[in-house]
């Protein structure tokens, strides 16, 4: 598999600091990681150098692409590894270079096909998940530090480079690596206080790259409708052409600091498509939220399901009318795929395979009924909108979200609406919530009639007039 026929290549670098098989190194640790490629067609060729102490436990985060890791020793001999199942390598503690390929030939041989997972390439660009490719210290530590450089292609990480094509980093970045963009062209954009660097990797649209980075821009800007300031200074993404007539057959963001996102992009998509797109500002939308230890799937999927139908309506991008019926359109098949379980069993199984729609959309329904609560306490000041400014994307509890949430309505609310929900069927309660709000549908269309929370069901899906602080 991968790590037959090792080129040298680009040095990356790593600092690391951990243990030893288990035994504490006395100083701390730095690594330097060489990166070549893509040198040959979809692969990158990676050298790791023992530059100060550093630790003989790796892994790969997304096992199963590298077969073979080639350790240097310090008396000059090499040593053939291969990589356990678990992706977890124990090197010798006497080793000064690792050597390996990460290919996505490979890859596609061994598990049929790429994608955002494992990465993918356009002529000779790749867009690659850190987590796939990067060897990295089993346990990252505080005093664990990297220097990454490559050459070739120009690269695109998620962090502030030091100088051209080389960058520093903590473990903790190493732990969380985000995406990594080789080649490609660039544009940046601000948004707010934001600043979006972008790749644009292979063939140049039909519509040009101009086209597709203000598909990103202004779905960037429509977050503003749900965050007073962009959540982020800086953002790393790319976009890879697909064969496809969808503006974005997907999309995602993953962990790293900053952060960072990666899209596919319809080759065959107009301009029509991409005014229509949701996928781009789903995504940003991730940014605006915190994230939650442990993961709240059904939580975090619900937050940017729900604003992104509240920020398109607020954005002028479609009609109040619409955006309930999306809103409706997305409970009907929640409840269909929830099969008459309990709100509390949906949310319990939100890591089963198959029930990730059910459990995203039973978060929209309750974040719907609580910001209509939190509204309705404050007689219109505060709303879900205001919980996420006062969070950021910091990592959370779920009891630190409810409790911002009774912060800002002055009295327990969350576990309120929690309560009345939880142990009844997903969805049961919606059609009493919809009449009070005067919200109703005939042959799929949503018409609006007066309701006594009818004021509520008005501010929700236009701009906000946000207190002073």
């Amino acid at each position: 598999m991968i790590g037959r026929g090792l080129a040298s290549g680009l040095l990356l670098l790593l600092a690391g600091c951990a243990t030893a098989r288990g035994r504490p190194v006395s100083a701390p640790g730095e690594l330097a990681y060489r990166i070549s490629g893509p040198s040959t067609p979809r692969a990158i060729d990676v050298e790791i150098l023992r530059v100060r102490g550093g630790p003989a436990a790796f892994t790969f985060a997304t096992p199963g692409a590298v077969e073979r890791v080639r350790a240097q020793l310090e008396d000059g001999a090499f040593v053939e590894l291969s990589v356990p199942a678990s992706g977890e390598l124990d090197v010798p503690n006497d080793w000064v270079a690792l050597r390996y390929r990460f290919s996505l030939d490979d890859v596609h041989r061994w598990f049929g096909s790429t994608d955002l997972s494992w990465g993918v390439a356009s002529q000779d660009e790749l867009l690659l998940p850190g987590a796939a490719w990067l060897l990295r210290p089993r346990v990252p530590l505080p005093d664990l530090t990297a220097t990454i450089s490559t050459a070739g292609p120009a690269a695109l990480l998620p962090w502030e480079p030091q100088s051209e094509g080389r960058w520093a980093v903590s473990s903790q970045q190493l732990a969380e690596p985000g995406f990594h963009a080789f080649g490609g062209r660039r544009c940046y954009l601000t948004v707010g206080q934001g600043r979006l660097e972008v790749a644009v990797l292979g063939a140049e649209h039909p519509l040009g790259d101009a086209a597709l980075c203000e598909w990103i821009r202004s779905s960037a800007a429509e977050v503003l409708q749900v965050r007073a300031e962009f959540p982020v200074t800086r953002a790393a993404i790319s976009i890879v052409p697909v064969q496809s007539n969808e503006a974005s057959p997907f999309g995602r963001l993953l962990p790293s600091h900053p952060r960072s996102l990666g899209f596919l992009v319809g080759s065959q998509a107009v301009s029509e498509d991409f005014a229509k797109d949701i996928v781009a500002l789903h995504e940003l939308l991730h940014l605006a939220h915190p994230s939650f230890e442990p993961k709240e799937t059904w939580l975090t999927e619900g937050l940017a399901t729900y604003f992104t139908e509240v920020a398109r309506a607020r954005s002028g991008r479609q009609s109040p009318e619409n955006g309930w019926e999306e809103l409706l359109d997305g409970f009907d098949r929640g409840a269909e795929v929830s099969g008459g379980m309990r709100m509390d069993e949906v949310i319990r199984e939100q890591g089963v395979a198959g029930r990730l729609r059910a459990a995203a959309w039973t978060g929209v329904w309750f974040l719907l009924a609580l910001d209509l609560e939190l509204r309705r306490l404050t007689q219109g000041l505060r709303a879900l909108d205001d919980v996420l400014d006062a969070l950021g994307n910091r990592p959370i509890s779920l009891a630190q979200f409810a409790a911002q949430v009774d912060a800002l309505a002055g009295q327990p609310v969350f576990e309120a609406v929690f309560a009345r929900q939880r142990g009844r069927p997903a969805f049961a309660l919606r059609q009493d919530l919809l009449d009070a709000l005067g919200v109703h549908r005939s042959d799929g269309k949503v018409r609006f009639e007066e309701a006594p929370r009818a004021a509520e069901r008005e501010a929700l899906m236009r701009i906000k007039v946000r207190p002073n602080r």
